[in-house]
């Protein structure tokens, strides 16, 4: 049997396994000809190709079928791989967009287990992932911004455009009067603390801004309590011999104390920050920025 055969078999069990997501079209042929799938990548390393999908819904994911719809890109992002790519690689489906609402979440991780579940059993080698809500930002988002200022390619529009408001961001900064409240440090109350420590960590690693002396500080326990009033280290270098889930922990128990995302590839920056560590941390902003250098 042919592989095409093989794969229109395949494509009449996921309809009858999961009511039809293809909708009229019956034929491998016909679904190649619909299909897009929206990234090719490649991990040479272990031989992986990656397809993935992604959606944006300002409010959240918004078909008017959420599950019929992802479980459809799902498997023709499948299907297509399978068709073009033989089994000499790894290969890997992904679906990710940045909001989904509680309740379809719910449901669209119950569906994904089912269609994990039914691979497994029809002994096809694809992994099927969904990544959305905290793990976009911290899996898809952040480490894409951390990446921007090494990106010089002009067709990227996305990171283009962000580095634009971080050069004019910074354009401002430099001009900064002390006569003049820094622009960083009048951030509005409206930014939760957590948000604006993160932004601004950020901000202070892609331009070097932070010293290695205050680096140093800030893993400093006495420090944290004695700057910010917070009551661990604001930065906790990482050790790559030990699972990141328990250093984002003290002493691996307890609470995660640290945030998922590393700052610099080398740091965890503490997230336990309340409306009180406001205004010391505005102050310790204010001498990072006198000290900052015209460049």
């Amino acid at each position: 049997m042919n592989l095409t055969n093989d794969l229109e078999l395949l494509m009449k069990s996921i309809d009858d396994k999961f009511d039809s997501p293809f909708g009229k079209t019956n034929n491998l042929n016909s679904l190649l000809k619909q299909s897009e799938v929206d990234v090719i990548g490649f991990n040479f390393n272990n031989n992986t190709v990656y397809g993935v999908d992604v959606a944006f819904h300002s409010n959240g994911l918004g078909y008017s079928d959420n599950v019929k719809n992802v479980t459809k890109k799902i498997f023709r992002t499948l299907l297509t791989l399978d068709v073009y790519f033989d089994n000499s690689y790894n290969k890997e489906v992904i679906f990710c967009t940045p909001k989904i609402n509680p309740k379809e979440y719910s449901k669209l991780t119950e569906r994904i287990s089912k269609i994990n579940e039914f691979i497994q059993q029809n002994d096809i080698q694809t992994k099927i992932y969904l990544i959305t809500n905290t793990d976009f930002e911290s899996e898809i988002l952040n480490p894409i911004l951390h990446l921007s200022n090494d990106v010089s390619d002009t067709s990227e529009l996305f990171l283009r455009s962000y580095q634009l408001t971080q050069m004019f961001d910074s354009m401002k900064t430099k001009k900064y009067d002390k006569k003049t409240e820094p622009k960083m440090t009048t951030t509005s109350n409206e930014i939760k603390i957590g948000k604006l420590v993160k932004n601004t960590f950020q901000q202070l690693f892609n331009s070097n801004q932070l010293s290695d002396s205050e680096i140093i500080n800030l893993m400093d326990k006495e420090y944290s309590k004695s700057v910010f009033d917070v009551n661990f280290p604001i930065l906790k270098e990482i050790d790559n011999d030990v699972k990141k889930s328990i250093q984002r922990k003290i002493n691996g128990v307890g609470n995660d104390r640290y945030y998922v995302y590393l700052f610099n590839d080398k740091y965890f920056l503490c997230n336990d920050w309340y409306e009180r560590n406001r205004q010391k941390f505005q102050q310790w902003l204010l001498k990072i920025e006198e000290n900052w250098v015209y460049r």
